[in-house]
């Protein structure tokens, strides 16, 4: 997808190297990685309701196992999330002074 000056796919290495010019050109902290950026975007799709298979497909996973990580760690997040909102609204309901007549 990303190619050089002369058209050709970067090698592993050079790649490696021009990320780390383009996070320094763009001000970003040293050690973002490609790698960094791949898992941020499955976490980003599955948090956003994209399917396993949708995972798979925008990630180059060949096997389910992988795409279902960001699956199942977005979910985990939604559940916490879910509970301590319940948990929030049970305790703000106590919290509210009686009412006087």
């Amino acid at each position: 997808m990303l190619l050089n000056a002369y058209g050709n796919p970067y090698s592993e290495k050079s790649l490696t190297g021009m990320m780390a010019h383009w996070t320094k050109m763009a001000d970003m902290p040293k050690g973002c990685t490609l790698h960094g950026l791949r898992k941020t975007l499955g976490k980003l799709l599955a948090e956003s309701g994209s399917t396993t298979r949708q995972l798979m497909e925008m990630l180059g996973h060949d096997d389910i196992e992988h795409a279902e990580l960001y699956s199942r760690e977005a979910e985990q997040q939604k559940l916490a999330r879910d509970a301590m909102a319940k948990l929030s609204r049970k305790l703000s309901i106590k919290k509210a002074p009686a009412r006087r007549n």
